[in-house]
């Protein structure tokens, strides 16, 4: 019998946590005080999370002649705002790892979360109200 949404919910232990060096990482690009360096040391905590940040740094769309080797060169450059992106969608991605593709398939999960935020972009514009990090811009 293949497994439910109440099955999960009933076998729940606690809530999805926030893995750690997004947190740091969060609280870092919010601190005005903070240096890329600052960024770059946090995002070095996290094997995994360092290589895909070298990865897209290393990527056609930055397209640069020479490889991007040291963690606070990438962080110069793919930006604060996208690195903030990345980290949270890998924390997403390593919560919904061990779900079942037939119970939540990640296709139609991503698929939706594109389309809830090009809505959500779509009427900011629209009411000329822009939220940045949970900060509403008139």
């Amino acid at each position: 019998m293949p497994i439910t949404a109440s099955d999960l919910v009933r076998d729940i232990k606690g809530l999805v946590t926030v893995p750690d060096v997004y947190i740091r990482i969060n609280r870092l690009i919010d601190d005005p005080q903070s240096s890329l360096t600052d960024i770059a040391k946090a995002v070095s905590q996290d094997p995994s999370f360092t290589l895909r940040l070298l990865r897209v740094a290393n990527s056609s769309l930055f397209g640069f002649s020479s490889s991007v080797t040291s963690v606070a060169k990438a962080v110069s450059i793919i930006g604060t705002a996208q690195i903030r992106s990345l980290a949270l969608a890998m924390s997403v991605a390593k919560s919904f790892a061990g779900l079942p593709n037939e119970l939540v398939s990640m296709e139609n999960f991503w698929r939706h979360s594109l389309f809830c935020a090009l809505i959500a972009r779509r009427l900011a514009k629209e009411t000329r109200r822009y939220v940045v990090y949970g900060r509403a811009v008139a």
